[in-house]
């Protein structure tokens, strides 16, 4: 979900330009611009003047592999939703390890089962229930133990052998922060109220989410229910599905509901021993507003374990969804290849020798020192070419002379695009017109976002 074609390439080389630069004692004012910033030649500075690629193809359509994700998005087909460039996981807040939580108040008497309040899950990119000893970290008396057993899904954790009485038994293990599964409404909306100046305009965003229950109404029937409560209600306006042992029920004709109660009433009763299941969607807390400081910015505490990045295209009162899975889903197609670039950049400078200085310190400062960085970012300087010197009048009345280098870089840019698959949404009034989006997505990789396959 990055890629590097001009725009981003070009003010990623600015980027390194100016880092190696503002840390030169000599050169830490070098002016350095994206073509010429003024009718007149400057004085001292690197223009980065041109620059040209060719396609490098990976395959006949570009097309790498399907996406798997805990989140996708999409937009509201009413408005432009140009705002959202991307979401994704939030590799680094998937999940929270707990550090030896004390459960000594459960030793007080013999006992080997450790009842937590909270489900455990596998590891921080893996939101699976714990059922791995080594997914958590016991601790009796300050010594670690192996436990017997770890049930994530009931929160138990059984202990191979009683500890003696009044021991400080501790557990380490992971918990779920991603957020709840559901659609997440987002909307662009005035970050400074009462400002009228455009150039002073700033943008912050509100979250309305609609969250998805799914509960066990009623796990083995009598044949003799007539109705049942919901855990949470009001329930979102015809978003109810309930299944028999499976097979969908019919509103109206096997059941009826209250939804500002939440209560259930069935016109045919369940058949015995029948499993009934529970699926709707409920409000959540509104929250915001959410600064949106600068254009390009990533946010990624609004929804927890969800990064959501807005380019250039912000637009007050422009909405976008954000969905969350409860299991990573099919969310994409991932589509990549590289651009063989070239870059060219003329120096300036009122000495020769200046000229030839920068040049040097550009060339050994991305070939050697940035080489690896830049490697792993997927831009890659596999050639350097100097276009030669020349000098020319500065001011005719006096016969000052500047003068002018130009050197070409050639980069191997990677690039990477996700086209965004919106599965089967029911039940929603204000999302019952969610539409994919193609848009491209800009920043840099990490491999323990997805999963593509």
């Amino acid at each position: 979900m990055y890629n590097y074609l001009s725009n981003a390439a070009k003010q990623r080389l600015l980027l390194e330009l100016r880092n190696v630069f503002d840390r030169h004692p000599i050169y830490k004012t070098l002016e350095i611009y994206n073509r010429f910033p003024y009718n007149e030649r400057i004085q001292e500075g690197v223009i980065l003047k041109n620059s040209t690629a060719n396609r490098v193809p990976l395959s006949a359509d570009n097309f790498q592999g399907t996406v798997y994700s805990y989140t996708s998005f999409a937009k509201h087909s009413n408005y432009p939703g140009l705002s959202i460039e991307w979401v994704r996981e939030d590799s680094s807040h998937l999940a929270t390890w707990i550090y030896r939580e004390d459960f000594s108040d459960q030793f007080t008497v013999p006992n080997t089962i450790i009842n937590f309040n909270t489900s455990m899950v596998r590891a921080n990119n893996d939101l699976s229930f714990a059922d791995n000893i080594k997914n958590v970290e016991v601790y009796v008396n300050n010594n670690r133990v192996i436990p017997y057993t770890v049930d994530g899904a009931n929160k138990i954790v059984t202990l191979s052998t009683v500890p003696p009485i009044n021991s400080k038994v501790e557990v380490s293990y992971w918990v779920k922060n991603l957020a709840s599964p559901g659609v997440y409404q987002i909307e662009i909306v005035d970050g400074n109220p009462g400002v009228c100046d455009p150039k002073t305009t700033k943008f912050a965003f509100m979250v309305d989410p609609l969250l998805e229950k799914n509960e066990i109404l009623i796990e083995k029937a009598t044949g003799h229910e007539t109705s049942e409560r919901l855990n949470y209600y009001p329930i979102y306006s015809k978003s109810l599905r309930l299944k028999e042992n499976g097979s969908i029920m019919t509103p109206e004709v096997d059941y009826i509901v209250d939804e500002a109660s939440g209560i259930i009433t069935f016109l045919n009763r369940p058949l015995c021993n029948s499993k009934i299941e529970a699926f709707y969607r409920v409000k959540g807390i509104s929250s915001g507003p959410y600064a949106i400081p600068n254009l390009n910015y990533a946010h990624n505490t609004a929804i927890p374990g969800i990064v959501i990045a807005f380019g250039r295209g912000l637009n007050i009162g422009d909405k976008q969804f954000v969905v969350v899975h409860s299991e990573r889903e099919l969310s994409a197609l991932e589509y990549s290849g590289k651009w063989d670039m070239n870059f060219s950049l003329d120096v300036y400078a009122k000495d020769s020798v200046k000229v030839e200085e920068i040049i040097d310190l550009t060339t050994s400062w991305l070939h050697v020192y940035r080489k690896s960085q830049l490697d792993s970012e997927g831009i890659a300087l596999v050639d350097v070419s100097f276009g030669g010197e020349s000098e020319q009048v500065f001011d005719d009345t006096t016969g000052d002379l500047y003068y002018m280098g130009s050197v070409d870089y050639v980069f191997l840019t990677e690039w990477i695009m996700h086209q965004p698959l919106l599965l089967t949404v029911e039940g929603y009034t204000e999302v019952s017109n969610l539409i994919t989006t193609a848009e491209p997505y800009i920043v840099q990789k990490n491999k323990y976002f997805e999963l593509i396959v």
